[in-house]
């Protein structure tokens, strides 16, 4: 083995077993069915596409493995980051509080659309590796990078990002957590600054891009924005 696949494994432990803490342990009971629904569906997902892309794009991977406020080069990207970091353990932690606590239980019906957004919003990522190799976990821009305008990226320039939407609004709803949705909304405007941030380092620093942006006039959601 490798040592990008001893990394890449190693970080994909860590982000199963710390899910499953993160998802259980508020909820302080064994029978938060969906939450073990949830963590299957999402360990399985992470599971297939690290084992698929380690052997189809093993740079993409490489560039996946630098992730959070840290890795971050801009000083504005890293503020963005750190905040964001703080929404997803709240997109996680509080639906496990909700179901310990009955604050705001959702209907079983939303489990399925839940299920079906998780779901597209993986599907969507791992469209968005198969067509950019370059599609790092930071705002950063390598030397000789192409502009992609092809795939997903026909659609919106930040399909990468549309994916994490349906995943952001997937997730409460697969755990059953009305307030839940509060720190998926506050993660969608936070994913929409990091992404004008970013357009403008890419407007400075990717050749074509003002040019792209002129042919591709969704950011995120095809007609709306």
């Amino acid at each position: 083995m490798s040592n990008l696949s001893r990394r890449a494994w190693l970080g994909c432990l860590q982000f199963v077993a710390g899910l499953l803490l993160l998802i259980q342990l508020p909820a302080w009971s064994t029978d938060y069915w969906r939450g073990w629904f949830y963590w299957f569906e999402v360990s399985l997902c992470v599971i297939a596409i690290t084992a698929i892309f380690l052997h189809r794009s093993p740079a993409l991977i490489e560039r996946r493995l630098a992730v959070g406020a840290q890795a971050e080069i801009r000083t504005r990207q890293q503020r963005i980051q750190r905040i964001n970091g703080w929404l997803c353990l709240a997109l996680v932690l509080i639906p496990g509080w909700d179901h310990r606590f009955g604050w705001s239980p959702l209907v079983p019906e939303t489990l399925r659309w839940g299920l079906l957004l998780v779901l597209a919003g993986f599907a969507l990522v791992a469209f968005v590796f198969q067509a950019n190799s370059h599609a790092a976990a930071t705002v950063r821009i390598d030397a000789g990078q192409p502009l992609i305008d092809t795939g997903p990226y026909a659609w919106v320039r930040h399909p990468m990002y549309s994916g994490a939407v349906l995943l952001f609004w997937g997730t409460p709803l697969m755990l059953g957590s009305g307030v839940g949705l509060v720190p998926a909304a506050l993660l969608t405007v936070g994913l929409g600054a990091r992404l004008l941030d970013e357009e403008s380092s890419l407007r400075e620093e990717l050749p074509g891009y003002s040019q792209y942006c002129q042919r591709v006039t969704s950011r995120l959601i095809p007609g709306v924005w």
